[in-house]
């Protein structure tokens, strides 16, 4: 074979890897652009179905967070506005509750801010209970629903005119049991308020309004039935009141 022909058939030769190199760059490439296409079609389509719902489980999260960050400002600007001004106030939050929410709950307050045994528990502008243990960073409150023997209050009924005294014995569905003489003159809507008497709670703590009056079994006496007018389960800051100034 000459050499021309030579040439000639290597010049074919390499125009022909040329041209299929070039077909299958573009071959491929437009392969490749609607692959990509295909993908990102895919993809903003699963974006779409997912992004939706994971922005409202996020809306809701938010508006539970905030609901509740409501709640406990409207709780303790409910405590700041009380007039306490004969006591030493110090505020503390639950963090943890009895079973039975009427029976103790545990503060985050104890020696170590200055809280004694026996100082007055005032949640909601009510008294709610007394401390019974302290330790060094928290305390625990009997609540005066507990129904314990010891947990017998003096307290004064009041309305416009006079005021009398009675005991608050027990907690039962609800009310707060006072007992009083059944000469007294005590009406529905009369308001009860420690006296002081017994030495552990000071006089004049909010106790709740009288809701109905009963005879007691023995006809002896009165009973009037004081609705607790708080939630216990729900409270989450109270005060703990003390004649002396607490550090």
């Amino acid at each position: 074979m000459s050499i021309s022909k030579k040439y000639a058939k290597s010049k074919k030769i390499t125009y022909g890897i040329i041209v299929f190199t070039l077909f299958a760059f573009l071959f491929f490439t437009k392969v490749d652009f609607k692959l990509n296409h295909f993908f990102h079609d895919i993809g903003s389509s699963i974006e779409n179905l997912l992004i939706p719902n994971i922005k409202i489980d996020n809306s809701n999260i938010l508006t539970g967070i905030n609901q509740e960050l409501i709640e406990e400002n409207k709780e303790l600007k409910n405590l700041l506005s009380l007039e306490l001004d004969e006591y030493h106030v110090t505020y503390a939050k639950i963090i943890k509750r009895d079973i039975t929410w009427y029976d103790e709950l545990v503060i985050n307050r104890g020696s170590n801010h200055g809280i004694k045994l026996d100082m007055a528990v005032v949640a909601n502008g009510r008294l709610i209970g007394r401390i019974i243990t302290v330790n060094q960073y928290s305390s625990t409150v009997k609540l005066i629903t507990s129904n314990q023997k010891d947990m017998k209050i003096a307290v004064d009924i009041k309305n416009s005119d006079k005021t009398y005294h009675a005991i608050l014995d027990r907690y039962q569905e609800g009310f707060l049991y006072v007992s009083y003489n059944k000469k007294e003159e005590v009406v529905v809507g009369d308001k009860v308020y420690t006296n002081g008497l017994g030495g552990i709670y000071p006089s004049g703590i909010y106790i709740g309004q009288v809701s109905k009056i009963e005879n007691d079994s023995l006809g002896l006496q009165k009973q009037a039935l004081v609705s607790i007018g708080t939630d216990y389960d729900t409270i989450r800051y109270i005060e703990v009141l003390s004649k002396e100034k607490v550090s």
